[in-house]
């Protein structure tokens, strides 16, 4: 599936919190920091439906919409079962050392 990129409008003064914020991170960064602009794309990544109806339940202060929205874990890949090998995976006992020839 192709990913497409849609533009979203922003406020000015929405836009200028995130420039704030910006140079909070760089102070604390320094020339590693990220610009408004990934600061944005940070708060839209990698989020869930449930995740982002929380967090507006949050904002607007109602906690009894907040505690009915179900929240989706992504299910972790299931890993395939490990097959026991012959002799349980034990090593051969063995009474004399390979490097040993004088005891043949």
């Amino acid at each position: 599936m192709k990913s497409t990129t849609i533009h979203v409008s922003v406020l000015r003064s929405h836009y200028r919190i995130f420039v704030l914020a910006a140079r909070l991170v760089r102070k604390e960064c320094g020339a590693d920091a990220p610009n408004a602009v990934a600061l944005i794309q940070f708060q839209l990544i990698n989020r869930t439906p449930g995740g982002i109806a929380k967090d507006y339940f949050d904002c607007i202060g109602d906690c009894a919409a907040r505690r009915r929205v179900r929240v989706a874990l992504p299910r972790k890949p299931r890993q395939p079962s490990r097959e026991m090998k012959a002799g349980g995976g034990l090593r051969a006992l063995r009474s004399v050392h390979p490097e040993d020839v004088s005891r043949n």
